[in-house]
């Protein structure tokens, strides 16, 4: 075997079992922070062009949420059920999966990030706004009444612990946007890009 045989044997192998979902037949509670037109077609016709880096980025960011769980059960915190999905009473398309649950009570978020992002979220001591979109719908339909959202730095491993609460009035807001989303979806049409990225 060469190198090069090698190289494309790992990367094919990292593909498949990367996690990466390149069609779902429901809205995910964790897109409903992105841009409407990118979440209606990725819906409608499957994520497009998706690269090696894509599948390698999904699966570091399983590795890291994993070694997370982890490492705070070996500090003695119990982290439970994740994996539990959440599911949107007006529309069962509408769901999404947990990272956990922390002391009990709360939800548990665990986002690994780039420097430049990171170094913001350290700034502000705010969730990213998509992040934010998230966990109010997670809380909305679920038992918890505040987030610790784990930031972790993809480069230099540093953390970061925002906590959010829940906020009714923006979890109605969110809930009206992917009302509207999945209103698109039957209709077979796409709202408005609003990232400005969107191609078509």
């Amino acid at each position: 075997m060469d190198t090069t045989t090698l190289q494309d044997r790992i990367d094919e192998h990292l593909i498949q079992h990367s996690g990466l979902d390149v069609k779902r037949d429901y809205l995910g509670i964790s897109a409903i922070g992105k841009c409407p037109r990118q979440v209606v077609r990725d819906f409608l016709y499957g994520k497009s062009d998706i690269t090696l880096q894509a599948h390698q980025m999904c699966y570091g960011g399983y590795l890291f949420e994993a070694d997370l769980r982890n490492r705070l059960g070996d500090m003695g915190f119990k982290v439970a059920k994740a994996g539990l999905e959440v599911v949107a009473p007006f529309d069962p398309r509408l769901r999404g999966h947990i990272d956990g649950e922390l002391f009990d009570a709360d939800l548990l978020e665990a986002k690994s990030v780039s420097r430049a992002r990171f170094e913001k979220i350290k700034t502000t001591h705010m969730a990213l706004s998509e992040h934010f979109a998230q966990v109010q719908l997670y809380m909305k339909y679920g038992p918890w009444k505040k987030c610790w959202v784990i930031y972790m730095c993809r480069e230099t491993l540093e953390h970061h612990v925002v906590k959010v609460t829940y906020l009714h009035t923006q979890a109605i807001k969110y809930e009206m946007k992917a009302q509207r989303l999945l209103a698109h979806i039957d209709s077979g049409t796409l709202p408005a890009c609003e990232c400005r990225f969107c191609k078509e």
